[in-house]
């Protein structure tokens, strides 16, 4: 029986995603909005950057993508939420693991 694809132990999220990006009212088209109705905000954008680390290591790998620049993890499943919400939303995380690193690091995250 073949094994299920393990996203990297070291896992990075950079903050400039979460600023720029996930919480950007324009650059995120849209997630920044979900994020922030579940009390995730720029001023504690730490937050986020844990919630989705965490995410990556309670939920299984559910897709695994090859690129020539290396391999693209997908996880769905529930993020915790500063604002408690029970049960967590549904969230997809997308990382990559550049080839040659020993490591992975966020490129998305988004409402599954």
């Amino acid at each position: 029986m073949p094994s299920s694809p393990v996203l990297p132990d070291i896992r990075r999220v950079e903050r400039r995603k979460i600023d720029d990006y996930l919480l950007h009212p324009i650059n995120s088209r849209g997630k920044a909005s979900f994020f922030q109705a579940y009390g995730f905000a720029h001023d504690k954008w730490e937050m986020l950057r844990d919630a989705l680390i965490e995410h990556a290591s309670v939920w299984p790998v559910a897709e695994v993508v090859g690129s020539p620049y290396g391999s693209r993890y997908l996880v769905r499943g529930g993020l915790r939420t500063p604002s408690g919400r029970d049960p967590w939303p549904l969230v997809c995380s997308v990382w990559q693991a550049d080839n040659g690193d020993t490591g992975a690091r966020l490129i998305t995250a988004y409402p599954a």
